[in-house]
């Protein structure tokens, strides 16, 4: 595994700092090694992809979106709860104005701020939370839906 990575990292050296491949190849090595774990390997890179999206691309686009979005749940797997929020929502907000509400990336993105809002309940921590309105009624659901036992 590790050739494969040297491989789709040194392909990196022959990419110019705004190509949108670079980003690509960026955000995908990181999520391979969030899903191994190394999450200082990640997060570097995840920031990486973002800058790079941000050099060359229109601040919502869709791939923008994706880099955020992963960022934040790498975040969430550390903890880093007051750190993922706002990247999960400016993910969701990206992809609502680019995409649509209807589309199944904006679904995907506010699926993953619920679970992530869930997961943040679950462990009593929303006193890092912000006081959006988005998040606090998101909050207000799912509290009521917890005293439902649903």
């Amino acid at each position: 595994m590790s050739d494969q990575l040297k491989d789709i990292f040194d392909g990196q050296q022959s990419l110019p700092e705004n190509n949108h491949d670079l980003a690509t190849h960026l955000n995908n090595l990181a999520e391979l090694y969030r899903s191994q774990g190394c999450y200082s390997k990640a997060e570097p890179l995840y920031k990486q992809a973002i800058a790079t999206a941000k050099s060359f691309s229109p601040q919502d686009h869709p791939l923008l979106a994706t880099y955020l979005n992963n960022l934040a749940l790498l975040y969430q797997s550390q903890g880093r709860y007051s750190e993922a929020e706002p990247l999960y929502l400016e993910a969701c907000e990206i992809d609502q104005r680019s995409l649509g509400s209807e589309h199944p990336s904006t679904v995907r993105k506010y699926d993953n701020l619920s679970d992530f809002l869930i997961e943040v309940v679950r462990e009593g921590q929303e006193s890092v939370l912000s006081e959006r309105p988005l998040v606090q009624k998101l909050l207000t659901i799912i509290k009521e839906r917890k005293e439902l036992d649903i």
